[in-house]
C-alpha cells in the first residue's frame, strides 16, 4: 500500500477467487489474477472524492497530505485538508 498525492494505491493478492455461474464456480483463478495483477498497483481511495464531501458553505478544501498509520484490525488513513 502506499500513498501518491490524494490517492492510496494497494496491491491485491487473491486467495481464492471463483465466478458465480453453475460449472464455471467450480474454476479456480485466483493464480491467473494473481499472475497479472501481480505488479500492478491499483486506487483504493481517492481523497479528493472524500473532501469534495466537506459540507462547509461558500470553502473549498484541497487534500494536504496523507498518511497511512499502522493498524493491526484495518486499514488506517490520516487525511490532513487544507482551505483554498
Amino acid at each position: 500500500m502506499e500513498a501518491t498525492g490524494s490517492r492510496i494505491y494497494i496491491r491485491g493478492v487473491f486467495d481464492k477467487l471463483r465466478l458465480d455461474y453453475p460449472i464455471l464456480d467450480k474454476i479456480p483463478l485466483e493464480g491467473l489474477a494473481n499472475r497479472a495483477l501481480h505488479d500492478k498497483l491499483v486506487c483504493a481511495f481517492d481523497a479528493a472524492q472524500f473532501v469534495a464531501t466537506v459540507p462547509v458553505l461558500q470553502t473549498k478544501f484541497t487534500v494536504g497530505s496523507l498518511s497511512l498509520p499502522p493498524n493491526p484490525n484495518g486499514i488506517g488513513v490520516g487525511i490532513i485538508v487544507r482551505q483554498v
